[in-house]
């Protein structure tokens, strides 16, 4: 019992002790004014993040599979299979340094001129990426593969199920 009072004294002690607000500060003598100009920088708004969604279809055993991402981070990972896992959509969300890499990557100018023709290849992954107006297709063998999108899916691969 002693014991209990004792934790009760204690934890109101430190309740009271938070509810007390600072000292205010004493004024102090007040800064003469600078001669020195510091120059404004004009920034501009940052420009609208955008989403992307990419599929991966083919394979030896008919992969067909999607991810989208939507701007603040929320991703929907889709298996259209049989089986366990297949036809379920799973959900999540990226961490802040896996979204700004993403923007970082969705808003290199290189990823618009990567726009390539898929090929063809036996037993290979067929790859679309959309992101706004920029569509890019590839597939994973054979050369011409676009660099900036495939950072983009390696990213992806290693933040969600994709």
């Amino acid at each position: 019992m002693k014991m209990a009072y004792g934790r009760l004294c204690v934890l109101a002690v430190l309740v009271l002790a938070g509810c007390t607000s600072p000292p205010a500060p004493t004024p102090g003598p007040s800064p003469s004014p600078s001669h020195t100009s510091v120059p404004v920088r004009a920034t501009s708004a940052p420009p609208q993040a955008a989403g992307v969604t990419i599929e991966r279809s083919g394979g030896f055993v008919g992969v067909d599979q999607s991810v989208t991402v939507d701007p603040d981070g929320r991703w929907t990972y889709y298996r259209n299979r049989a089986g366990a896992g297949g036809g379920t959509p799973v959900r999540g969300r990226l961490n802040e340094i896996q979204l700004a890499d993403l923007q970082a990557l969705l808003a290199d100018p290189k990823l618009g001129t990567e726009a390539a023709d898929p090929g063809e290849c036996a037993d290979g992954f067929v790859y679309k990426l959309v992101t706004g107006a920029t569509r890019v297709e590839w597939a994973d063998c054979g050369s011409g593969q676009p660099p900036t999108a495939v950072r983009v899916v390696e990213l992806l691969s290693m933040s969600t199920p994709f």
